[in-house]
């Protein structure tokens, strides 16, 4: 019977000690890596969260980040966001551009370190080199910047054979007009401040002889290219507005013009004969055309980070940005 009941005492402590490797396991910290945000040339914030301690008090909890290990350890560069649980976030500055990171939260207890799932980013690319275009057709200066294979102009174009208030609306006929201006006198519209300041505001059917020989309208998939070198949409609009005081209205959210695209609250002509939106939107026509009537434009706001991409009434008046034809 002793020999019995020692079987099966030592059958428990078998089991037992299985459990135990499984209760070892359950000790180290359970944490999560949330998301990847703010994203730049040289930056992103990562954040995660602890989601148990494991029965022990958490250390030490951050973020391991690496531009080599897929898998990166508190050996790699790492964030301490303190001690105890909870959810955190961790900013990294001084990144190299156009470099792909993997980035996973940590913490550490008594026990050892728990990890979350490894989430990667890549930083954005570096604007290039800058110059200056003057075009021919009228004498006017507009600075120029690559963005990979793009040659964009950071200014709205200043192009104004002629002029028209906003009473009259065109969808076949060129129509341009300057913000706030109500006379057909070219001379006196380029004396206007929103000219200086804005440049035109150009009808669809305008907006696409806009552009000096050598350059044209970009097209929709080229705002795109845009876009994605600065982020996407989500976080472009930003990166793109120009952010020296009094450029846009407050709150200008998230302006860095890092991009150095310069874009400035122009505001729009509405086919309803309103001259409106300036200090607060802009808006810029593309070449893709979607019907007798509709074409893509994007829209920058002052409240938003992100940029808008829509079908608008091709009698509108927007601005436009040339792209070099053969970079």
């Amino acid at each position: 019977m002793k020999y019995f009941n020692g079987f099966a005492f030592f059958m428990v402590v078998v089991v037992s000690h299985t459990i135990g490797c499984t209760k070892d396991d359950e000790e180290l910290p359970k944490v999560k890596t949330h998301d990847i945000s703010e994203i730049t040339k040289t930056s992103a914030v990562v954040s995660g969260e602890v989601i148990s301690d494991g029965g022990n008090l958490i250390t030490q909890k951050g973020i391991c980040l690496s531009a080599t290990n897929t898998e990166p350890t508190i050996n790699d560069v790492t964030s301490e966001e303190g001690d105890g649980g909870g959810s955190f976030s961790s900013y990294f500055g001084w990144l190299d551009p156009e470099t792909t990171f993997y980035a996973r939260a940590y913490a550490t207890n008594s026990k050892g370190t728990g990890y979350g799932s490894t989430l990667t980013f890549t930083t954005l690319k570096e604007p290039g080199q800058s110059s200056v275009f003057i075009d021919p057709r009228d004498g006017f200066t507009y600075r120029t910047i690559t963005y990979g294979n793009m040659v964009w102009m950071m200014d709205n174009m200043k192009f104004l054979p002629e002029v028209v208030g906003p009473d009259l609306i065109g969808f076949t006929t060129p129509m341009y007009y300057v913000y706030g201006y109500f006379g057909t006198d070219v001379i006196s519209a380029r004396q206007e401040i929103n000219f200086s300041e804005y440049g035109v505001l150009y009808n669809w059917a305008a907006a696409n002889s806009a552009c000096p020989p050598g350059w044209h309208l970009p097209t929709d998939e080229e705002w795109e290219a845009l876009l994605d070198f600065f982020g996407g949409k989500e976080f472009a609009g930003g990166r793109l507005k120009a952010d020296y005081f009094g450029a846009w209205e407050e709150p200008n959210t998230g302006a860095t013009n890092e991009s150095k695209f310069h874009a400035l609250p122009s505001g729009k002509l509405s086919i309803d004969n309103i001259f409106m939106n300036q200090g607060t939107n802009a808006h810029f026509w593309t070449a893709t055309g979607f019907s007798a009537s509709k074409a893509v434009s994007y829209e920058l706001r002052h409240d938003t980070i992100g940029v808008i991409d829509s079908l608008t009434n091709i009698g509108n008046g927007y601005c436009v940005r040339c792209v070099l034809d053969n970079p």
